[in-house]
């Protein structure tokens, strides 16, 4: 079932079943290179508000996605690395912004960890304008089809900020059960960004192609590099038994 599960996700572009240590490794790499690098961001991962402020203070790492109803192949989350339908070729990276979003956002979804006093202070928001609070860096994606798993990642302070009747209500979102669980290094942007909204950036859908590039730099880490591999550490090892799926870019 779970080969299954991974081989629907790929679209054809070549699986990798990583052990922790593999994982470990990657995410080192990749996050110091990060931390150090003047990158420019062009796409964006359009995410609750509530959730991206639990991202970008550090009260968690994790995100749940499945998809939303106007995502390419069939509804399903296009994973990070993976070529995206559409965009001549370019496969979506390991690091990305973070485009707050309050579309469907309800503080009965949320974690009790977080979020009911959260929603009832971000109810007002400007709907003319994006906000972009921070940028995430992927050290590990898992395919998981355990609906009690996800609903310990839920209860786990720094885990997912999501309800357990969220998470359920996603696994099961089109008889599919499945969710695609993501633990992110995240940084916050000290000025954030703010872009003029267009109808290019609407629609249900995960990931956005900015018209204009982000800098990573000028971003503090959510967490220190003690606390934030702690937190990876308990989430990796709670989803051990599931394949850990990540696309070279």
């Amino acid at each position: 079932m779970r080969a299954w599960l991974v081989s629907q996700w790929l679209y054809g572009g070549g699986s990798l079943n990583w052990t922790r240590g593999m994982m470990m490794a990657f995410a080192r790499k990749h996050i110091r290179f990060a931390a150090m690098t003047d990158e420019k961001l062009d796409w964006a991962l359009r995410e609750w508000s509530a959730v991206c402020a639990a991202l970008i203070c550090g009260a968690a790492i994790g995100i749940a996605r499945k998809g939303g109803i106007h995502e390419p192949h069939g509804a399903l989350f296009p994973l990070p690395g993976a070529s995206m339908a559409g965009s001549g070729g370019q496969h979506l990276p390991h690091r990305f912004a973070l485009l707050a979003s309050h579309f469907h956002q309800q503080h009965e979804r949320l974690a009790d960890w977080w979020g009911e006093d959260w929603v009832q202070q971000d109810q007002h928001h400007d709907q003319t304008t994006l906000h972009f609070p921070g940028w995430a860096e992927v050290a590990g994606c898992w395919i998981v089809d355990d609906p009690q798993v996800l609903s310990q990642l839920s209860r786990l302070e720094g885990g997912i900020p999501l309800s357990p009747k969220e998470l359920r209500d996603r696994y099961h979102y089109r008889q599919r059960p499945w969710l695609a669980v993501l633990s992110l290094r995240v940084w916050r942007w000290q000025t954030p960004y703010r872009l003029a909204n267009s109808a290019m950036y609407g629609g249900c859908r995960s990931w956005i192609s900015l018209q204009a590039s982000l800098s990573c730099a000028n971003a503090l880490p959510a967490l220190d590099d003690q606390q934030w591999r702690h937190r990876h550490a308990q989430i990796a090892a709670m989803l051990s038994p599931f394949p850990c799926v990540l696309h070279e870019s």
